[in-house]
């Protein structure tokens, strides 16, 4: 039997290529993404918010955030593809089309989908902290003998990394997201509800500024870990 190279497989779900560039899953989820909108608005009449953000949400950005902690990465040519879908749907929602699309994400209160991106992994470090999921990527925690507080080991880069396996090892769950986690306030961190640790981090989030790099606009950067407030000496 003859074994031919492929440029991608599929496992779980998931496209994976060789490079680990994921490009090839992003392009499928908003080809899925763009046909299931396309979909609702030739299948439902109404434009109303309501209905309209129950059926992107049930419809559309669940395919969107599938097992995102694996593909997500934290680059304009990815954020801005996948952000595009959430941009055109809302575009028709009754009172929101005359504006753009930052300014819709506050009128309808949701959050871009590169913030809920960064939100799941969040969670995700929660749930490996607190025993609730198995802990495969091997991250650690660490507490400040002086503070008290527990924050996420952000293991050292070795020194042989160069090039594209140096943007691999940034975009790595057990360190992008170890960022992420030790951006979050201490007092929330250490929350051992899981609901009311999504609660406080949500709300938390929505402190924060939330403009997507989208094409068209001028250039932003939206990542949680950009944003610096006055209290974060203090996290």
């Amino acid at each position: 039997m003859i074994l031919y190279p492929k440029t991608s497989v599929r496992d779980l779900g998931v496209l994976v290529d060789p490079q680990l560039s994921w490009e090839s899953h992003v392009s499928k989820i908003t080809i899925q993404a763009r046909q299931m909108s396309s979909w609702i608005l030739n299948v439902f009449k109404t434009r109303a918010k309501e209905p309209m953000i129950l059926l992107f949400n049930s419809l559309v950005r669940s395919r969107c955030e599938y097992c995102c902690e694996l593909w997500d990465r934290n680059n304009v040519k990815t954020i801005s593809a996948i952000e595009q879908i959430q941009r055109r749907f809302t575009s028709k929602i009754e009172g929101a089309g005359n504006l753009n699309y930052w300014e819709r994400l506050k009128l309808l209160n949701i959050s871009s989908l590169q913030r809920r991106r960064e939100k799941q992994r969040i969670i995700h470090v929660w749930k490996i902290k607190n025993e609730v999921v198995r802990n495969d990527v091997g991250l650690t925690f660490e507490v400040n003998p002086r503070t008290s507080k527990s924050r996420a080991v952000i293991k050292p880069m070795p020194k042989t990394i160069r090039g594209k396996l140096l943007s691999i090892y940034e975009e790595s769950f057990s360190i992008r997201s170890a960022k992420l986690w030790n951006r979050v306030p201490s007092n929330i961190r250490d929350e051992h509800n899981l609901n009311t640790f999504k609660f406080k981090l949500a709300k938390w989030l929505f402190s924060f500024p939330d403009e997507p790099p989208v094409h068209g606009y001028h250039p932003t950067k939206n990542s949680i870990t950009d944003h610096w407030t006055a209290n974060d000496r203090f996290v």
